[in-house]
């Protein structure tokens, strides 16, 4: 081999060299990336495992809710208890009038307790008299059974017979009476309860052998009765200046349907529907509402025109208080300082509105220079979620500004947040309604009883009246016109 076949052999397998070199320096710069980028996910990993260990995530749930903790921004920052400080004594604090129950204003019963002998030696005792006064108040639960015996009646001007009615308050030939139904109505639509508990505390409590169906069957009889009184709470409702619109899911043999809930100041309407959609909300809330709709920011809203629709300020609030504390930016933690400050002077504007009974229009500037600071703290947070409701803010201000131009208008949605908080829970527990017709008994109950709470009412002087007056074709009011 001569000394230039020499010199090219030795040329290409430095090229190969140079090759393989490059490519073994390739290789490593990947693997450094790949170890950095695992290196973030340990860290990743090591704080949600901090989080899990301290409580802070729960399964199911991205992030465990904030415990309000004076002092602490987050459930993080929030200071463990002491051990060592006692807790609160009970009742009322040093120098306060003392509360107690009230002695009842009639004795029914008169119970003499004596002692047949003495406790310690059982000797002979002389009674001396009354030593002490002791009352209690229990109830008694009986079933009163009353039988009508309606007579026949024979006119001698028209020589027709005639059968005395029952009376009015009764709805009709029906088994129960009045005062069960009631009482069954109460526990179904007030406290949430199920049929099978209604029928268990019937049978077992009370003596009053009444099965799941026959309590089912009534109660939709009775809200059919009642269908004047579920048609006028509506007409109520939309003759309200400002109401409250809030929905959530619910079930109905199975099938997913919708929930809804119109709340004003005297008047609380319910309905569940079969989609979530803008039709739907028209239903209940035609275009031609003149008054304002307070609502959450679902896009079936949408349609209400700008001048009526205001939206609540405490999801932008949760919104910006959960990307502070779940990514821990400080761009976002600006957002929310600027929220709270903002809120705090709505707040005062408010009140100082209440007070004094005309518009602090000098306040109004500074608000809305407040909400411009807000939209300019979230186009330079970090969080997506966050740039993204700065733009939201940006194109509607007037449904976040429309309480500057109207007393009558909240800050938030809470009174239809609280009218659908124990419909949850019933829904979470005995899964929705089997059909139709349930879920109208359901709402059409929950609307007549809601709206009698909300207007001070009692709810068993109510029905005892209600049936009597739509019998003669009138529609009762929720409260008597004349105090009795």
């Amino acid at each position: 081999m001569g000394p230039e076949q020499l010199n090219a052999v030795l040329l290409e397998r430095l090229k190969r060299l140079e090759d393989l070199m490059v490519a073994q320096v390739d290789q490593m710069r990947q693997k450094d990336a790949l170890i950095e980028s695992l290196s973030g996910q340990v860290t990743t990993l090591q704080v949600e495992l901090k989080e899990w260990q301290e409580g802070l995530r729960v399964r199911g749930q991205r992030q465990r809710k904030r415990r309000r903790v004076r002092g602490a921004k987050s459930a993080k920052e929030a200071p463990e208890p002491k051990p060592d400080q006692p807790n609160r004594p009970a009742g009322r604090k040093d120098g306060h009038k003392g509360a107690g129950r009230k002695n009842p204003e009639t004795i029914d019963v008169i119970e003499h307790q004596r002692l047949e002998s003495c406790p310690d030696c059982s000797g002979e005792l002389t009674d001396l008299g009354v030593g002490h006064h002791h009352t209690t108040e229990d109830i008694v639960l009986t079933v009163k059974t009353t039988q009508y015996q309606l007579h026949k009646h024979h006119c001698n001007a028209c020589q027709k017979a005639h059968l005395a009615p029952l009376p009015a308050n009764l709805g009709g030939a029906v088994r129960i009476g009045p005062k069960a139904l009631a009482l069954a109505a109460w526990m179904r639509f007030d406290m949430r309860q199920s049929i099978g508990n209604i029928a268990r505390f019937f049978t077992e409590g009370i003596g009053l052998s009444w099965s799941k169906g026959s309590i089912s069957r009534r109660l939709s009889k009775l809200i059919d009765q009642l269908a004047p009184v579920t048609n006028q709470l509506w007409e109520d409702l939309l003759a309200e200046p400002v109401i409250h619109m809030d929905e959530t899911g619910w079930k109905e043999d199975g099938y997913r349907r919708w929930l809804w809930s119109g709340s004003g100041k005297d008047t609380t309407c319910f309905h569940i529907t079969s989609q979530r959609n803008r039709d739907s909300f028209e239903e209940l809330v035609p275009t031609s509402f003149a008054g304002l709709v307070m609502t959450d920011g679902y896009a079936a809203y949408n349609a209400i025109p700008e001048g009526q629709h205001a939206e609540c300020w405490a999801h932008i609030l949760r919104k910006a208080r959960d990307s502070w504390e779940v990514h821990d930016h400080l761009a976002d933690g600006t957002v929310f300082i600027a929220i709270t400050h903002f809120l705090r002077g709505a707040r005062w504007y408010q009140a100082q509105w209440r007070v004094i009974g005309v518009r602090p229009e000098e306040h109004e500037v500074r608000l809305r220079t407040a909400f411009a600071r807000i939209i300019q703290a979230c186009e330079t947070a970090h969080t997506p979620r966050l740039s993204s409701m700065g733009e939201w803010l940006r194109r509607h201000p007037e449904r976040y500004l429309l309480f500057l131009n109207h007393e009558a208008v909240p800050l938030t949605n809470n009174a239809a947040e609280r009218e659908l908080r124990s419909a949850v829970i019933m829904r979470k527990t005995s899964f929705g309604s089997r059909n139709l017709r349930g879920s109208n008994t359901l709402s059409d109950g929950w609307t007549v009883m809601g709206s009698i709470k909300k207007r001070g009412g009692s709810w068993f002087e109510f029905i005892d009246r209600a049936l009597q007056q739509i019998a003669s074709g009138i529609v009762p009011p929720l409260i008597p016109s004349t105090p009795k």
